[in-house]
């Protein structure tokens, strides 16, 4: 199952320090870099993997440094625009797996500016990559470390055949809620407890009835 997939988590509005969102980054690249090496070696997005362009430290400081130049600035004057938060794109230095991270956190500036962390996967077959176990673990620590109102393991495909408005949650192979009522899935899907809220699964299996299991899902939660 070939495809442009990604993980996702999603929060509203969070007034958070850059250190705090840096906390947050450190302890979730931690975990990452435990679960697979491809999610480690973080560096500048567009950079290459050169000694002119090193991974970005991961030690606390170095990170808060990173988050903090990542504020948004005004076009005239160049005054901070607090309420977008801080902004952060890395990519994982592997041009044969490449990943993409990014992350808006502590932004507060309404229902328009959401707060978000997520990895872009590689084009790789995603049921050769990512055996259910490691699915489920990477959406626990997406889950742990950012607190989301939402998360999904998804596929672009899945998100343009759901055509969610901006802010509805896309079911995945996994979507976390919280603030939901336990809901009727359709034969094969699973609901777990996880943090505050659900972890939702079309299945453990990994296969080309993948994407129909979703969808049904999806239909399911309307």
């Amino acid at each position: 199952m070939i495809g442009q997939f990604y993980v996702g988590a999603y929060w509203g509005e969070r007034r958070e320090s850059a250190g705090a969102c840096a906390q947050r980054l450190q302890a979730c690249l931690g975990a990452l870099a435990e679960l697979d090496g491809a999610l480690s070696g973080w560096r500048p997005k567009g950079s290459r993997p050169t000694a002119e362009f090193p991974s970005v430290g991961t030690d606390l400081a170095s990170l808060e440094s990173l988050v903090a130049s990542g504020r948004n600035r005004r076009d005239v004057g160049k005054g901070v625009i607090e309420e977008l938060g801080f902004g952060v794109a890395l990519w994982n230095g592997d041009s044969r797996r490449s990943i993409g991270l990014r992350m808006t956190c502590g932004a507060f500036a309404g229902p328009r500016v959401a707060n978000v962390f997520t990895l872009q996967l590689p084009d790789d077959d995603l049921c050769s990559w990512m055996p259910w176990p490691k699915a489920r673990r990477l959406m626990e620590i997406m889950v742990t470390y950012f607190d989301p109102q939402w998360a999904t393991l998804s596929s672009h495909e899945w998100r343009e055949a759901q055509r969610s408005d901006p802010g509805v949650p896309v079911v995945g192979w996994l979507t976390y809620l919280t603030d939901a009522p336990a809901p009727k899935l359709p034969s094969g899907a699973a609901v777990e407890r996880l943090a505050g809220g659900l972890l939702i699964s079309t299945g453990e299996d990994c296969d080309d009835t993948l994407g129909q299991r979703v969808l049904r899902v999806a239909e399911a939660l309307r």
